[in-house]
């Protein structure tokens, strides 16, 4: 027994040491360029409802994207500190770093392996997700971290297990609910295995202990919620999640299909394989970026399969251990690689999707290269030879994959790495009165738009940024006027009548500014707002509102607020 307590302590102290060497590695970095760049759009949204939530804004007037409790996040710092676009960031790159330092800690929870957690966990901080979002790679990691933990022990499963991952899996439906519901899967089966081989007592025992986490953790945010009116909202997001795929994926009853064009709501394509050997450098890094983990998934899958079959006859108790082990860690990144693969193809949810993904990576080529994973004894040595050097040219791709993906975030934009600092010398003052350093093309673009929305609206007015501007309402103190922050063409299909209320809305309320970005956001010529939303665009035309061109952006000012010729 003390041979033991000092074997856990040991592990337990290497896995601390770990977990805050790379907290420090990844603070020291990303501190080196938290200043730089100014995203009116994702970064701006987090900020901007954030800042409307502390004005007064009613919950219930704002489309989230998200789980409200992460914009609730940003709404109670700037409480305590005031609105500042670099406290966004602070949010951000915080749950960056912890998103690393739990890649340590999962890949050494699994693999005892110092190197091979440390090595994940720094490819984790340098080549970070997309900041705004950052909370992909956070609900991803903790989950992994204490699945593991549970799929590790599942056939004598206690407390000490469950109860960091019911708090990982509360976390993750406050802050993500469809993560929460495929996070849940391997978490209820870890737990009806336990009851299997421990028998019906055991398992209620262990359900009752998770029932009480999830309390404990949601319990006050349920009651701060009541207070705040809008306990219905949050609780509406978590089951709504069914209902919000449904819209993607089939067309609204109100829609009439003769009116609406056949290419709406097209989503964003993913690059053709060929590009991998036929594009430049920066096309085949990022086409190599979405497919390349398409085959490592399938590698995996294939590889534990294909290893419990060779070693099921020596070791069948082993064997099933080990795939459990490896179907709780596959859920993980499985979650996420749906929105980029069929939603969103593009380096920033790449990125996202990537914490996990290298984690699971990490594990895998530690288990092919070192493991008996592919080997048994029943086989000879010669054939087991052959066998482990199969494994260290998979642990061999493995990790150049790693490195290609680690070369291709550290030098295109997309990522939550450096080079979003590349570029960017140019001081720019907003209205919180702090400065962001920007690049000059876009510091004469910011400052033009900056300078026009103060001339045609007062402080605290309502304006309205298409298709996905609102860091422009933040950066020059106004407010938003619709409660959608982003709007495309699917809007078409999902809410048809939503051009009419706008309409009436924007007119109604008589809206200094409207500004629309000529942006294609899906990569369609009908994302483009002046072409899905044309009707928009000329019913500020007809109601008098003058256009003013501001390189590739229009503004519309309202006919009293616009200057005289």
């Amino acid at each position: 027994m003390p041979g033991d307590y000092r074997s856990i302590v040991h592990k337990n102290l290497i896995t601390v040491i770990g977990f805050c060497f790379i907290l420090i590695f990844s603070y020291s970095y990303y501190a080196q360029y938290i200043r730089y760049s100014l995203n009116i759009g994702d970064d701006g949204n987090f900020a901007q409802v954030a800042k409307e939530l502390l004005t007064g804004t009613s919950p219930h007037d704002i489309r989230y994207g998200y789980g409200l409790f992460w914009y609730k996040i940003g709404e109670w710092l700037f409480a305590l500190f005031g609105p500042s676009f670099l406290l966004a960031q602070v949010v951000f790159f915080a749950f960056m770093a912890v998103t690393a330092a739990f890649v340590f800690a999962a890949v050494h929870r699994v693999t005892q392996s110092w190197i091979a957690g440390v090595l994940a966990g720094l490819l984790a901080a340098l080549v970070p997700n997309f900041p705004p979002t950052a909370f992909y790679g956070f609900c991803s990691l903790i989950n992994l971290f204490t699945l593991a933990g549970m799929a590790l022990h599942w056939r004598a499963l206690s407390g000490r297990e469950v109860v960091p991952a019911a708090v990982a899996l509360a976390l993750t439906f406050l802050i993500r609910p469809d993560f929460g519901y495929a996070f849940s899967l391997p978490f209820i089966g870890l737990l009806v295995l336990t009851g299997i081989v421990q028998g019906r007592q055991r398992l209620l025992r262990l359900a009752a202990i998770a029932l009480g986490t999830l309390a404990i953790v949601l319990l006050p945010v349920a009651i701060m919620a009541l207070k705040g009116g809008y306990l219905g909202l949050m609780v509406d997001d978590v089951l709504a999640y069914p209902r919000t795929m449904a819209q993607f994926l089939l067309p609204s009853s109100e829609a009439n299909p003769d009116a609406v064009p056949a290419d709406a709501g097209t989503l964003m394509q993913r690059p053709p394989v060929a590009t991998i050997w036929e594009g430049s450098w920066q096309a085949a890094g990022y086409a190599f970026a979405v497919y390349a983990p398409v085959v490592g998934l399938a590698a995996f899958v294939l590889i534990q399969l294909g290893g419990a079959a060779l070693r099921a006859l020596a070791s069948p108790a082993r064997v099933f251990d080990h795939l459990v082990l490896a179907a709780a860690l596959f859920v993980v990144p499985l979650a996420s690689f749906p929105h980029y693969m069929l939603f969103r193809p593009d380096l920033p949810h790449v990125a996202n999707f990537m914490p996990g993904y290298i984690a699971l990576m990490a594990i895998f080529a530690w288990q092919v290269s070192g493991g008996d994973i592919l080997t048994g004894q029943r086989y000879g040595r010669a054939r087991r030879l052959w066998l482990r050097l199969i494994g260290w040219l998979v642990a061999l791709v493995i990790i150049a994959s790693l490195a290609v993906y680690g070369g291709i975030g550290l030098t295109l934009p997309g990522t939550g790495a450096i080079t979003r600092s590349y570029g960017a010398d140019q001081p720019f003052t907003i209205a919180t009165g702090e400065t962001r350093y920007v690049p000059a093309e876009d510091k004469a673009q910011l400052g033009e738009l900056k300078n026009l929305i103060e001339a045609h609206s007062a402080p605290g007015e309502r304006i309205v940024c298409l298709p996905f501007c609102p860091g422009l309402a933040f950066i020059s103190d106004r407010r938003m006027l619709l409660r959608e922050y982003y709007a495309d063409d699917s809007f078409l299909l999902t809410d048809p009548g939503w051009i009419d209320r706008t309409i009436e809305k924007t007119l109604s309320a008589r809206t200094p500014v409207v500004v629309i970005f000529d942006w294609a956001v899906n990569g369609t010529e009908i994302s483009r707002v002046k072409v899905w939303a044309k009707r928009y665009v000329d019913a500020l035309r007809a109601a008098g509102y003058r256009e003013i061109t501001v390189g590739g952006v229009m503004v519309y000012v309202r006919p009293e607020a616009a200057p005289t010729p």
